[in-house]
């Protein structure tokens, strides 16, 4: 290895999230918190791209979870497993350990606790720098005081310090990310006071290593993320939101939520859905504050919730399965709640939505690929999924009319209720004590009608993604390839015991779920030109979507 420049990044993950933070997605390491739909480790190695030749995380409890989504991702990391949890110290030099022996040297060292994440872009060239933060003085942070380039003293969580100095009116404190010019340097330190340290034996070392050094770059921050404590993580999710859509505009003094889209009929039609809900239905929805149905430029103004969405805790959370039934007994009465109002009109003007939905759209959606080469031989030639062999598209297309018909037209109940009409996991947000169910982002209609729609259309949204692993599949959590008409397909996450739960809170509504089936096949289906931007994505949807179909068509022959 001499001769080679090794940069590295030393993530330490070895205990599990703040017990306050434990109601949002049970026992997770740190480096698993959710923030904007992807982990915390996710994040930290988009972050250092480019900047280190290896990342590793040094981890102990529920090594198991971190090293099961590793895999699963196939992260460029490497996975440290400690002896035993100790202190902050321990858990680094443990790691500089491992690392030296992995590579026989280290010419940079980065360190990032798995809590944090600088919203800024990481200093590059190779010094000893550490960022600080200003806050008002509590019990949750490290502070320190300067002087001359130099951390001059340290005060720990329970109010420990080096030099017992007067911490009064002082509020630097550090954010978790350093870098550190001579990690053998560091790694003595630590060695030194690993038994020995009145604080933390890393930030005694720190303090050493910047006497030393002579000088140490401490750098001002304002712009940085904080998931392990619960009001900074609601801060931090709020701030990941409001970036990740142009659309969204969050006002945070006041909680309010400003939406905008350029496709401006979609949002009038969902700005008009909201403002037709009856008053006994508002408790599951944003309150509207303010809004435009002006064509030229809609928008709204709604409350907004920090909460969690469904589509994190399936994903990434680590709750039991009593929490799932209580979610999912909380979301029966929301669909039992919107149940009770119903429209009447005729036989024809409900078949025309349903065939529109069911029929219409998927037909259309299908065009769009038709001629794509990727997907071409797909319609005209036998499809084979993991050895076995389907019918090609074309043919389970023309069989799709006379089960649309059979299975969810005449087994229709003869009315429309208020639906959601987009009852994804996504657009679901629980609240954490109490698991209140809040919908977000409705369809806005359904065919020919606004608020009301087929309830069934809902029971398949959520079936797609517990029967069918939508979620897994748009985090990207299996492994597909293709050779022509052949696709190999597997996913390495699955919902399997929650959706039990599921079957068992949802068994009244899921009488024929033959019918509800069939819909969720559709909508798999529907969305593979949505997903053009990730081919394996497509693949996996049309494999799934062709499953299910097959498995609608066999239980009809042998009269299931």
């Amino acid at each position: 290895m001499k001769g080679v420049t090794m940069k590295v990044l030393l993530i330490p993950s070895a205990v599990i999230v703040p017990r306050e933070m434990r109601k949002k997605f049970g026992e997770l390491p740190t480096a698993l918190f959710p923030l904007g739909n992807i982990t915390m480790l996710e994040h930290i190695i988009k972050q250092y791209s480019g900047l280190v030749d290896q990342i590793y995380v040094v981890t102990s409890e529920k090594k198991e979870l971190i090293e099961d989504y590793v895999s699963i991702k196939k992260l460029p990391v490497k996975i440290i497993e400690l002896d035993r949890v100790s202190t902050l110290g321990y858990t680094i030099l443990s790691g500089i350990k491992c690392v030296a022996e992995d590579n026989g040297h280290i010419d940079y060292l980065y360190i990032n606790f798995a809590d944090s994440l600088l919203d800024a872009s990481i200093p590059k060239d190779e010094h000893d720098f550490a960022y600080y933060a200003t806050i008002r003085e509590n019990d949750l942070w490290t502070y320190f005081i300067s002087k001359e380039s130099k951390i001059a003293d340290i005060k720990d969580k329970n109010g420990k310090t080096i030099n017992a100095s007067s911490f009064e009116n002082e509020n630097k404190i550090f954010i978790g990310v350093f870098g550190i010019n001579d990690a053998s340097a560091l790694k003595q330190l630590l060695e030194k006071y690993e038994h020995t340290s009145a604080i933390d034996p890393f930030y005694q070392a720190l303090y050493d290593y910047s006497e030393q050094k002579g000088e140490f770059d401490l750098i001002s921050t304002t712009k940085w993320l904080d998931v392990g404590h619960a009001e900074n993580y609601l801060k931090a999710k709020t701030n990941v939101a409001a970036r990740a859509f142009n659309t969204i505009n969050i006002d945070e003094e006041r909680g309010i939520l400003k939406k905008t889209s350029d496709n401006k009929v979609k949002l009038v039609n969902e700005i008009s859905w909201y403002l037709k809900l009856p008053n006994k239905l508002q408790y599951l929805f944003p309150r509207i504050y303010d809004y435009s149905l002006d064509l030229s430029e809609p928008y709204v103004s709604m409350e907004y919730y920090g909460y969690h969405t469904l589509h994190e805790l399936l994903v990434y959370g680590n709750v039991t399965l009593a929490k799932w039934q209580n979610i999912f007994k909380k979301l029966q009465c929301a669909i039992s709640d919107m149940e009770n109002y119903r429209v009447f009109s005729t036989k024809p003007e409900f078949e025309n939505s349903m065939n529109d939905i069911y029929l219409n759209k998927t037909f259309t959606r299908l065009d769009k690929i038709r001629e794509d080469s990727a997907f071409s031989a797909f319609f005209t030639n036998p499809i084979n999924i993991n050895g076995r062999q389907y019918l090609s598209l074309n043919e389970y297309i023309a069989l799709l009319p006379k089960l649309i018909n059979k299975l969810v037209i005449s087994t229709f109940n003869g009315y429309f209720n208020i639906i959601h009409g987009d009852l994804c996991f996504s657009n679901i947000l629980i609240e954490d004590t109490y698991n209140f169910v809040r919908l977000i982002d409705p369809r806005g209609k359904f065919g020919g009608f606004d608020i009301y729609g087929d309830e069934r259309y809902e029971l398949a949204k959520l079936l797609h993604t517990m029967e069918g692993n939508y979620d897994f599949i748009i985090e990207d959590m299996f492994d597909v390839s293709v050779d022509g008409s052949h696709i190999s397909f597997q996913m390495k996450r699955s919902a399997q015991d929650v959706l039990e739960i599921f079957k068992e809170v949802f068994s009244d509504r899921l009488v024929n779920i033959a019918g509800i089936r069939l819909i969720e096949a559709t909508l798999f289906l529907s969305m593979i030109p949505l997903h053009s931007d990730y081919p394996k994505r497509q693949y996996a949807m049309l494999a799934t979507g062709i499953q299910l179909l097959q498995q609608v068509l066999e239980e009809q022959e042998n009269g299931i």
